[in-house]
């Protein structure tokens, strides 16, 4: 599950949306872009969908969209309809109905899966001979890609970015972002 407040609308991906039970309602395609600059056409909307948080259920409109990341994203809409407190930095949102006790619920820090190494490390770890290129475990997975011999990675090289600067311009202003006072 991902809140977004940037989000007007809630989505669902197309691996779970056939566990509702509701029949989808085609829409008028409309173009989301996703948070890495890629752009999803969404094509149908399951109306009515329960959400249910602790002991209570809710209702929501649920938009279908291709994705893999994320199960659902809901938007902020549906968290006002919950009275729901997001607290950011812990990683908690505190959904406050009016009829009960407060419902707290707390995401976990998604830590990527496997092991990952940076690119100056591993140059590093190449140079000193700790690391070959032969014993990263991807090409020996995939030695149809790779060539017999590998060369190594690419050779360091200068790139020069010239900027052409006219004399009679001047800087570019951008103001300071403020916050509006509450």
């Amino acid at each position: 599950m991902v809140i977004d407040p940037s989000y007007t609308l809630s989505y669902v991906t197309t691996f779970i949306d056939t566990k509702f039970g509701i029949e989808p309602e085609a829409i008028k395609p409309f173009e989301v872009a996703n948070l890495v600059g890629n752009s999803v056409v969404p094509r149908r909307v399951f109306r009515g969908c329960t959400v249910v948080i602790g002991d209570r259920s809710t209702t929501t409109v649920l938009t279908e969209l291709e994705m893999v990341d994320f199960d659902v994203i809901f938007c902020t809409g549906w968290l006002s309809s919950c009275y729901a407190n997001v607290e950011c930095r812990g990683k908690t949102v505190q959904f406050n109905f009016p009829e009960g006790s407060a419902i707290e619920w707390k995401g976990v820090f998604a830590s990527p899966k496997g092991r990952f190494i940076s690119y100056l490390k591993t140059m590093k770890m190449i140079a000193k001979g700790i690391l070959t290129v032969e014993s990263i475990p991807v090409v020996n997975m995939l030695p149809h890609v790779f060539t017999d011999k590998l060369p190594g990675l690419s050779p360091k090289r200068e790139i020069d970015f010239p900027t052409d600067i006219v004399s009679v311009t001047q800087p570019i202003y951008t103001p300071p972002n403020r916050m509006a006072s509450a």
